[in-house]
């Protein structure tokens, strides 16, 4: 890995995945909402109960009052010895004797060791007819007495087949089936019970979950921007806009879906299938185990997948993250696009890149086109067995109709979470992958500016900056400074002047901690730079360069940037020196005019003495300077010039200076060249010493001549 290859390239390969080892390390965002995620576990559990209940109270209401038939066999067709097999078997409780048969209920029957129902059919002893138990009622004792060819006596009880059942007029009907009906009522009741019950839990489960995985993002996006905001430049230098806006929004934004596809698609999933596969089991375990056969062929086809999706996702995301970085810088720099005809440029890349992402994308949906129906044809082969064995157990009495119905309802919900997984296989697929690159930009390096137990905040009164022995470059080898000594006293102001690539940017980003020495000390008062809190570091230096940062929001707004330091009046002071007070009354609130994204209402110079406004508004004990107002109109630059003695009072001040007109309002100015520092001394003595700074503001006054003669 180079020097500032920070290891998370959109689109590359980051390994082999370690899902174990992704969520071991996501668990400690997810640790502050532990307790809801608990209670939506709970829920999830409650809900799994519920669902498993039920198939299983459809099946209570057809076997024992929609279908609740009996059985019926001969006593003297079974024979001495199969008789008595056949009372140990049925206890005398189960079993109504009456006109030589013995009447059992369809439950017990099927009950039966399967061997003795076979000699008992073999025997001619078991009849074809299913046979309806009539309530005792006086109601039902009385219409057997007016039809008493329709009825069997046993005891007290009286039994009439189905056929002959099926031949009763509705209120005759009534009379026998009534108390069947009203409990189909009371059964439907609990079901709607069990259903409002289920929306209640499902609801609160639902909301408990996602304020768990939408507190959980919010803190990993926190964790990420401020780990962003910690790094050094060099990390923005090698890493495009497009791509870290895409993992602080897109990649965190995912993470919700691979929170909620662990915790609802494999924890209820895991808990629904083993819940189910208990219930069929207890069911007919026989009739289960054909249909948790085709179970290992959707798990393998899974895992198949897993392996494809990830690299796909891997790729969609990158491509996404590498059309957001072209967007942005060509958003950015329309107007030098359009200046040099380079839309169908910017074009034809972003067409490359759509291109290459339309393809990541229908890899995706082939997989998907594949995998989905085969889910859903593997389903449909266990319904078909499930009919077809169970069926023919049906009309074999060795399975009841409510146990089919019932069987049926539990396998499509041990069907639905390998379904649910196959249909959110891919967002869960593509969270995987954002977590990769959002843990891997995390850890790649450690910021490098940390809050150390040295670095204690104080107040600094002393505002002396010292370079000390200091070597610093951007690439290994290419050294900028090299034993670099400078000291400023407190107070004191500075300006810095040179050709382009002289070093003097780079001093000004060592100054405020921007970059690290390679090597030497940065001193700050008597306190080295690298130890200082980042908090007081900021109180204590502030910088206003070329490029004035505004964001949405009130002019008042983008002075204080909501410092708390920054009372009303620090506000006005700094308005009123940085020259802003001259223009505010023109602002149609003044400085509560909302000045817009970018501070686009406002003028480049205007918005450079806003960007000084905000500097000074902190009372730095450092200010530097770094050719703030090359942007601003000469008569708004004779202004600053003006105010620079109050700009610089009581404060060590620094000038970036590329006009020389700015450099000559400094104590003291020092030449660079090449990163050294080949000049040191007032305007006047520099200029009688004729050198590269007496050279230079010739020059300078030559093209200030020019630019006004032009101007007349």
């Amino acid at each position: 890995m180079g020097e500032y290859d920070y290891g998370y390239l959109e689109g590359d390969r980051l390994g082999s995945p370690r899902d174990l080892g992704i969520l071991k390390r996501l668990y400690k965002y997810l640790r502050p909402h532990l307790r809801l995620v608990l209670l939506a576990s709970l829920l999830i559990v409650i809900l799994i109960g519920l669902e498993l209940a039920m198939p299983y109270v459809t099946r209570l209401a057809i076997d024992r009052h929609l279908v609740p038939y009996y059985q019926r066999f001969e006593v003297s067709l079974l024979g001495p010895e199969l008789e008595k097999e056949v009372a140990r078997a049925i206890p005398l409780a189960e079993r109504k004797a009456g006109a030589g048969g013995w009447w059992i209920s369809k439950s017990l029957w099927r009950e039966l060791d399967p061997a003795l129902i076979s000699r008992v059919r073999q025997s001619g002893a078991a009849g074809r007819e299913d046979w309806y138990r009539a309530p005792a009622s006086p109601e039902a004792h009385a219409l057997a007495r007016q039809h008493p060819a329709w009825f069997t006596r046993a005891g007290d009880d009286l039994f009439i087949t189905v056929e002959q059942l099926g031949r009763l007029n509705p209120k005759q009907l009534d009379i026998l089936r009534g108390e069947d009906l009203r409990w189909l009522i009371i059964w439907a009741l609990i079901f709607t019970g069990l259903g409002f019950s289920l929306l209640t839990a499902s609801y609160f489960q639902t909301m408990a979950l996602e304020k768990a995985g939408q507190g959980m993002v919010y803190d990993l996006r926190m964790a990420l921007y401020a780990n962003l905001l910690a790094r050094p430049l060099t990390f923005f230098h090698a890493n495009p806009l497009g791509k870290l806006v895409t993992r602080t929004n897109n990649d965190v934004q995912n993470l919700v879906e691979l929170f909620r596809g662990l915790l609802v698609g494999l924890f209820r999933g895991l808990f629904m299938l083993v819940g189910v596969s208990a219930m069929m089991l207890y069911l007919d375990w026989k009739l289960a185990l054909i249909c948790m056969a085709l179970g290992p062929l959707v798990a393998l086809s899974a895992w198949r997948l897993s392996f494809l999706t990830r690299e796909i996702f891997r790729r969609t995301q990158g491509l996404v993250g590498r059309i957001n970085t072209l967007l942005g810088e060509t958003i950015t720099g329309i107007s030098q696009v359009k200046l040099l005809g380079a839309e169908w440029a910017v074009l034809g890349r972003l067409k490359r890149l759509n291109h290459d992402h339309f393809k990541a994308g229908m890899a995706q949906v082939k997989l998907f086109a594949v995998f989905l129906p085969l889910v859903e044809l593997l389903g449909s082969l266990a319904v078909v067995l499930i009919i077809w064995q169970g069926g023919g157990w049906v009309m074999e009495d060795r399975l009841s109709l409510g146990t089919l119905v019932a069987f049926i309802a539990y396998f499509q919900l041990f069907m639905l979470p390998l379904r649910e997984l196959a249909e959110q296989y891919h967002l869960l697929q593509g969270a995987l992958a954002s977590s990769e690159r959002i843990l891997t930009l995390m850890s790649s390096h450690e910021p490098e500016i940390q809050r150390s137990p040295a670095s204690a905040v104080f107040s600094l009164q002393d505002g002396a900056l010292e370079f000390k022995g200091v070597e610093f470059g951007y690439r290994a080898h290419t050294p900028v400074f090299k034993d670099l000594d400078l000291y400023i006293p407190r107070g004191q102001s500075l300006a810095l002047v040179g050709p382009s690539g002289s070093g003097k940017s780079t001093l000004v980003n060592l100054a405020l901690r921007l970059y690290k020495p390679g090597a030497g000390r940065i001193m700050l008062g008597d306190r080295e730079l690298a130890d200082l809190a980042p908090e007081e570091l900021s109180r204590s230096m502030a910088l206003v360069s070329q490029e004035s940062l505004l964001i949405r929001g009130s002019l008042a707004e983008n002075v204080s940037l909501g410092r708390p330091e920054v009372n009303q009046k620090r506000l006005g002071e700094a308005l009123e020196i940085s020259g802003v007070s001259q223009w505010l009354d023109e602002l149609p609130q003044g400085s509560e005019t909302v000045i817009g994204q970018g501070g686009r209402l406002l003028s480049q110079g205007q918005r450079q003495m806003v960007a000084l406004a905000r500097a000074l508004a902190g009372d730095p004990r450092v200010l530097i300077l770094d050719e703030a107002f090359s942007q601003v109109d000469p008569a708004s630059e004779e202004a600053v010039h003006q105010a620079l003695p109050r700009i610089m009072a009581g404060r060590t001040t620094i000038l970036v200076a590329h006009r020389f007109s700015t450099a000559r309002h400094a104590e003291r100015i020092i030449v660079m060249q090449d990163g050294k520092l080949l000049e040191d001394g007032d305007h006047k003595t520099l200029m009688k010493a004729g050198g590269l700074y007496a050279d230079m503001a010739g020059l300078d006054e030559i093209e200030q001549a020019d630019r006004r003669h032009s101007l007349i």
